[in-house]
């Protein structure tokens, strides 16, 4: 007897249509389980981290605001970046700041946008409301970053 696939194959035809959007649950279920993967974070000014062009020299390096790789560090962050199940939006605001979180072995994991206190921007997935924006705010304050960001 054949073995079921996991999922049905595309009918013929359809071999570049285009999977489904994925839910705000899948999403909160994805970085939840990306997080728990971090064992660095470094967070950037609003720039974010952009390799400077070598042809243009008046272009600056990026600004690393904090590069912080302990675990009680790390485990208060995720829990601080924990998303409410509500809708996918897509403000047209620039990021205060960024976070490259990576894993043990340096490869980065995800990119997150922090939107006024409150919400971050995933790219390509839109932007997610955090669900305890000052637990984010604590901890950006608790680590002593300047103040390029604004409450």
């Amino acid at each position: 007897m054949p073995i079921e696939p996991e999922h049905p194959p595309l009918p013929a035809g359809d071999a570049e249509a285009e999977l489904p959007a994925p839910t705000i649950e899948d999403l909160v279920r994805s970085l939840e389980q990306m997080l728990r993967r971090a064992r660095r974070v470094r967070v950037f000014d609003r720039e974010g981290r952009v390799e400077p062009d070598p042809k243009r020299r008046d272009r600056e390096p990026p600004t690393l605001l904090a590069n912080l790789t302990g675990a009680d560090t790390l485990a208060e962050l995720v829990s601080a970046l924990r998303l409410r199940n509500t809708e996918i939006m897509n403000w047209m605001g620039v990021p205060d700041l960024w976070f490259e979180v990576a894993d043990d072995h340096g490869s980065r994991l995800v990119t997150l946008g922090l939107l006024s206190p409150d919400w971050l921007r995933w790219s390509p997935n839109g932007d997610l409301r955090l669900s305890a924006p000052e637990s984010l705010t604590a901890w950006l304050t608790k680590h002593s970053l300047p103040s390029t960001w604004r409450t």
